[in-house]
């Protein structure tokens, strides 16, 4: 199996650098770790949404011109550091505080810029990773609130990927060291080049909806794995869109940041995936002056790797060890939807205020999902008020439903008389932010989560968080 997800990743490589000749040169635009997420809010995942050109705003601006003239040349380079603040004043295990935060960095090489390959990019991003986990350490609750922990806390790459893009984008194959997130069941762009879940600081909602990172071998950002994927778009607005992505849970430890062997591979993650995507441009950008613009995708996904039911890590102490069979296999789907439903344009050249809906289900495999139905809803202001027109308001809710198979051996565990910390339902969390952009290229975000039965248990205190995140963009 793993030679056979080697060898699929390398024949659509071949593929597309064998195709030069017919290839379209694109528009100039420019976790299962649950505790992954998209590159922070202004910054975009994927194909040329990747960078967003030397006009952006960014703490070192245009440094003396050089981000220009690298565009001209088709590198476009990023660097990003976000920091997140979260403490609870009541409920919880406990009370206190923790920080956690990410720098990243890379760079996005445009081969047609380059003279070498229309249509032609390659993909690099390393990120670095530090602090500590309140939900972890403090909480007790399932979904962590701070979405930039996670995944070993460590150096590491996450994307060295190929990009090629044929007959003016309406056939696009990525392959290389990629991760799952940047395609399948991400982040809605409904304005400029900002991740709509990223403006949330509760890991449930950014960078995807994360019940199929935890139920599946979904790479979640940053961890990455290798794979392909292959997109046609018969429209600017339609696509379908399959691949196949290795599963290695090793990949999420700490010490295997830069790992690239393919040793303990469970199997492969294989995802299906149609989407319309009005007014987008056939790159996935929104436009400003078409229809409101929207995101509405149906994917399903099987991964091939021999798993056991969602028996692990039950809450309690001595407890007896419980596996539980073996699956041969797993699978599961999701539903998403996003849509701006008023937009007025502001003094900016392209700029606007806009109110955008968004919403998601997640359903698991009912033999082995430790999450057998996740779902998310929520809203966002951007353009708070005249004047503020990079300013958003974000509220948002999520409800994280723990697998019946799990619930009833928790009961069944207590009735035996073991020490389980009690019976697993579901977990609510609310989420309140204002994130203001102080200066070109910092934002800052305080906000307010509300966790309803942490750790789904009746037995955990509901948990009010405050939080404040901090983004620079170099």
């Amino acid at each position: 199996m793993k030679s056979a997800i080697r060898l699929a990743s390398c024949a659509l490589t071949g593929l597309v650098l064998a195709a030069p000749a017919v290839a379209q040169q694109p528009a100039d635009t420019g976790p299962a770790n649950p505790q992954g997420v998209q590159p922070p809010p202004g910054e975009t995942a994927s194909e040329t949404q990747f960078s967003d050109g030397p006009a952006s705003a960014h703490l070192l601006g245009n440094l003396g011109g050089m981000r220009t003239t690298l565009h001209d040349m088709g590198i476009d380079i990023r660097a990003n550091l976000i920091n997140e603040f979260a403490g609870n004043t009541s409920g919880g295990l406990s009370q206190g505080g923790r920080n956690a935060g990410e720098f990243n960095f890379g760079s996005d090489l445009d081969l047609g810029r380059m003279g070498l390959d229309p249509g032609g990019s390659v993909h690099i991003t390393f990120t670095q990773r530090y602090g500590y986990s309140l939900s972890q350490q403090v909480i007790g609750n399932l979904v962590s609130v701070q979405e930039i922990y996670g995944t070993g806390q460590n150096f590491r790459l996450a994307e060295l990927s190929f990009e090629q893009s044929f007959y003016d984008n309406h056939l696009n194959i990525v392959a290389g060291r990629v991760i799952t997130e940047n395609d399948f069941a991400t982040s809605p762009l409904l304005w400029d080049h900002a991740s709509l879940y990223c403006v949330f600081q509760n890991n449930g909602i950014c960078g995807t909806p994360v019940g199929t990172p935890v139920n599946s071998g979904y790479d979640a950002y940053p961890q990455s794995t290798w794979g392909a994927r292959v997109r046609v778009s018969p429209t600017d607005t339609v696509f379908a869109q399959t691949g196949v992505y290795e599963v290695n849970p090793s990949y999420g430890e700490a010490q295997n940041g830069l790992k690239f062997s393919s040793s303990n591979a469970t199997g492969a993650f294989i995802p299906f995936e149609i989407g319309w995507r009005p007014g987008h441009t056939i790159t996935g950008l929104p436009t400003t002056d078409g229809p409101l613009p929207g995101d509405y995708r149906i994917g399903l996904y099987y991964d091939t790797s021999d798993v056991t039911g969602p028996f692990k890590n039950i809450p309690g102490e001595n407890l007896p060890v419980i596996t539980g069979p073996t699956y041969y296999g797993r699978y599961g789907g999701w539903v998403t939807a996003a849509q701006t439903v008023w937009r007025v344009p502001t003094g900016k050249p392209g700029g606007s205020r806009s109110l955008s809906l968004f919403g998601a289900v997640n359903v698991g495999d009912p033999d082995t999902a430790l999450y057998r139905v996740y779902a998310e809803a929520g809203a966002v202001l951007k353009g708070t008020f005249p004047g503020r027109d990079d300013d958003t308001i974000g509220l948002a809710v999520t409800d994280t439903e723990v697998n019946s198979h799990r619930k009833d051996l928790e009961a069944a565990l207590l009735s035996a008389g073991f020490a389980v910390s009690g019976v697993q339902n579901r977990e609510i969390a609310f989420e309140a932010n204002y994130s203001a952009a102080v200066y070109p290229g910092i934002s800052v975000e305080p906000g307010i989560q509300f966790i309803v039965h942490p750790g789904a248990l009746n037995e955990i205190p509901n948990a009010l968080v405050f939080a404040l995140r901090t983004a620079v963009k170099f």
